[in-house]
């Protein structure tokens, strides 16, 4: 992928490089527009009507918002895992060998004494 990304988000590693690149560049331009906007407002004084005004900046955020949301919010494909088939499966497949099920061995003793040997303190 794309190595200006800060860090390695796992929520955006199926997303195209021309879509991230897409999305920087809108992202970069509404940046710069914004720190314009800010450095004519910081010229100006207090009396003079602003150089920007929220409902400028609200549309602004709106257009990038629906410019870049349908790309970022992108679900992650599904892996689905791999099938097993008949021929990998381990023991008897469609009533083959025993008719009689064999019962399992417990390696966990019945009894609490037999747990574990007594051991002697010094």
């Amino acid at each position: 992928m794309i190595t200006t990304r800060e860090g390695n988000d796992e929520l955006y590693d199926h997303l195209e490089e021309l879509e991230i690149m897409k999305v920087e560049k809108q992202v970069n331009e509404a940046m710069t527009w914004m720190n314009n906007k800010m450095n004519l407002q910081s010229k100006q004084s207090l009396s003079q009507d602003p150089a920007v005004k929220a409902q400028e900046i609200q549309a602004k955020t709106k257009e990038l918002y629906s410019s870049c949301n349908h790309i970022v919010s992108k679900p992650k494909p599904k892996v689905e895992p791999p099938k097993e088939t008949a021929a990998e499966q381990n023991g008897p497949v469609n009533g083959q060998g025993d008719s009689e099920p064999q019962p399992e061995k417990s390696r966990v003793p019945e009894t609490p004494d037999a747990k574990l040997p007594e051991m002697d303190i010094d």
